[in-house]
């Protein structure tokens, strides 16, 4: 299983950077997209890693700030045969204009979506979907901002049988590094404001993240 990071504000070079995040998790055949970041720019850094649009089969959005859904509509007048895992907590509107243009599915927090991919949500003051994968090792734990807090999203994901194996995203202004302690492995993204405090804290199992790379997992 491969997580290639598709938009993110750093970028390897070849590839477009700026402030959102998407990535690709591909199992096998099987491709789903974890948000669109806020234009077209992922599509360009798919097209780097040689990767056609339509090869995509699922999105999954996390939350309906413009930084994770932006892109969307850009994959959309290439493939409108994507099924797009969307929360129930998402604009009407926005969910109304999907149902119309492409294959809208409407989650409502856990749920089994493919084979070993789980979504579910954390909700604060603000609800967010996050990405939970069951690898051989343990849950990998994706997120888009992490705006209801990454400790909410570790406690919820770790209600399930299987320990937690890493997270991937952004973090956003989490702080509690020592949450982080018992994980193998720690990809602060996007809007995470402590990336460099996380990366030095974990020098051993916490990797930068930036467009263009890939983890295999």
């Amino acid at each position: 299983m491969e997580i290639k990071i598709l938009y993110d504000n750093a970028a390897l070079k070849g590839f477009k950077k700026g402030w959102g995040f998407s990535c690709l998790i591909e199992l096998d055949k099987t491709k789903i997209l974890f948000d669109t970041g806020d234009g077209p720019g992922y599509l360009t850094n798919l097209k780097s890693f040689g990767i056609d649009p339509q090869e995509i089969q699922h999105v999954i959005l996390s939350h309906p700030h413009i930084d994770h859904v932006g892109g969307l509509k850009y994959l959309i007048q290439v493939n409108s045969q994507i099924i797009v895992h969307t929360p129930t907590f998402f604009p009407l509107q926005f969910k109304m204009d999907l149902m119309t243009s492409c294959n809208m599915h409407e989650t409502f927090g856990f749920e089994q979506i493919f084979e070993n991919i789980y979504v579910d949500f954390a909700r604060n003051y603000v609800s967010e979907q996050f990405c939970i994968i069951d690898l051989s090792h343990g849950l990998l734990i994706i997120t888009g901002c992490a705006h209801p807090g990454l400790d909410l999203i570790l406690r919820r994901a770790a209600r399930h049988e299987k320990p937690l194996y890493g997270v991937l995203g952004g973090f956003h202004n989490f702080n509690k590094l020592d949450k982080l302690e018992n994980l193998s492995f720690i990809a602060p993204c996007h809007c995470t404001t402590q990336k460099s405090s996380i990366i030095q804290s974990f020098p051993d199992k916490a990797k930068p993240c930036a467009s263009g790379m890939v983890f295999k997992f």
